[in-house]
């Protein structure tokens, strides 16, 4: 049911107009492509372009495979591949998942409160856009897979690992995060020569991500005040961004990080290491984060996309509490009825949730959309960005938006993108 809520709710808010990041990530990715003679300065170009921090390799082959195939670009069918990898990532997370109870009723059972964290859409930001679900979600999917795979012996397991690996780094930086996770785990397991063939991997992607790449400083609209006290909270913020309130969430984290030093003493690491490298992983990506956005306040941490790790995150501190043989003073069967009514209680916090985040998501697809048509109608007084984000920089958005305008007109002059008539969007724009 929740995954079936989830996908129609994200289908009808799907949209085949870009967004933000859209313009540079995607429409101007392609119209340099297009207008780049020869299958070499292609391939160089390909390797050397850059959105931000980030090289989009991932996202920018489904896009050029999408070109191949229909000679255009759909803004919506980019979407639904990128929200498709939710499902993927419930897939390795039930792979991941060993509670003690070996019936499948019980597994079934305990894992819903899992569906529904995952399948909550407070992580609206990076749904429904092109370019944030064929990052986020893509790379969170990877590196699930390639620390299950880690945890195998087989050597096709390793191989599928690697693959994983240079996947979750073609699809976002914080791949590089898995990276040094992943040698870890491979330490722990004393499998050196993997480790070598792992490194090897690494750098080797290191080398493309080097070449042409140059460091970029987004600067914030504001100074934050107290920058340290920012820079020791920020990585807490992150991890419990789904509660939506900085002091809220600060202290739900450090709630999750004691429980987790707690499994660790429970020797979580031994026990379940697929699910400790994994919250390895959100941990360092929120230091990794904190480390280059912390200049924007403790509010950035809260920015919906990154909400997907800190539900991830509760989800594999639940799923460890499952494996792990921790003392409880209830009896079996009181103990039962407690995990019962923790996922009763999950389930009824995630719905209420749920009404929330659709009502937001719903406004912002309204609100692009709402832009484009008045844009359409009167380009010299409405913009075709709206203001979404309050942290960018008031000129840069301004040069942005001037920029974005051009990207769209050059897509559609090479007929790459072809936007919807104005009248077959419904919109309230006046």
């Amino acid at each position: 049911m929740p995954i079936l809520t989830f996908y129609s709710m994200l289908f009808r808010e799907s949209k085949n107009l870009p967004e933000m990041d859209d313009y540079d990530a995607v429409l101007a990715f392609l119209n340099t492509f297009f207008t780049i003679h020869g299958f070499r300065n292609r391939l160089l170009f390909f390797f050397g372009s850059q959105h931000v921090h980030y090289k989009l390799f991932f996202e920018h082959l489904v896009v050029l495979a999408e070109v191949g195939v229909t000679g255009h670009i759909n803004f919506v069918f980019l979407q639904q591949v990128g929200n498709l990898f939710v499902l993927l990532t419930s897939g390795v997370l039930w792979l991941l998942f060993q509670p003690r109870s070996s019936k499948l009723a019980d597994r079934l059972l305990l894992f819903t409160p899992v569906v529904f964290l995952l399948f909550a859409p407070c992580y609206g930001d990076t749904l429904n856009w092109a370019m944030g679900s064929l990052q986020n979600l893509i790379v969170v999917f990877f590196a699930l897979l390639c620390l299950y795979l880690l945890h195998r012996k087989e050597s096709v397991a390793f191989f599928a690992a690697c693959v994983s690996l240079v996947s979750a780094i073609a699809s976002s930086g914080n791949g590089f995060f898995l990276a040094l996770v992943g040698l870890a785990f491979l330490w722990q397991q004393r499998h050196r020569f993997r480790m070598v063939i792992w490194t090897f991997v690494t750098l080797a992607m290191g080398g493309l991500y080097a070449y042409h790449f140059s460091a970029v400083y987004v600067s914030p609209p504001t100074v934050a005040q107290h920058p340290h006290i920012i820079l020791a909270l920020f990585p807490l913020a992150f991890l419990a961004a789904a509660a939506g309130r900085v002091k809220v969430c600060v202290l739900i984290a450090l709630v999750m990080v004691g429980f987790a030093g707690y499994l660790i003493s429970r020797r979580w690491r031994h026990l379940d290491p697929s699910t400790f490298y994994a919250g390895t992983f959100i941990i360092v990506t929120a230091i990794g984060v904190d480390l280059t956005r912390h200049q924007f306040g403790l509010e950035a941490a809260l920015v919906s996309r990154y909400c997907i790790y800190s539900q991830l995150f509760l989800c594999l501190l639940y799923m460890a509490a499952l494996r792990l043989p921790i003392d409880c003073p209830l009896t079996p069967t009181r103990a039962r009825v407690a995990k019962r009514s923790f996922a009763v209680l999950t389930l009824l916090f995630c719905i209420s949730s749920d009404v929330r985040e659709v009502r937001i998501l719903h406004r912002r697809t309204q609100l692009i959309r709402d832009h484009y048509v008045a844009w359409t109608r009167n380009p010299q007084q409405v913009s075709l960005v709206p203001d979404e984000d309050p942290n960018l920089n008031t000129a840069w958005m301004v040069e942005f938006r001037q920029r974005a305008v051009i990207t769209l007109k050059r897509s559609e002059e090479l007929g790459l993108y072809y936007g919807p008539a104005s009248g077959s969007i419904a919109s309230s724009a006046p």
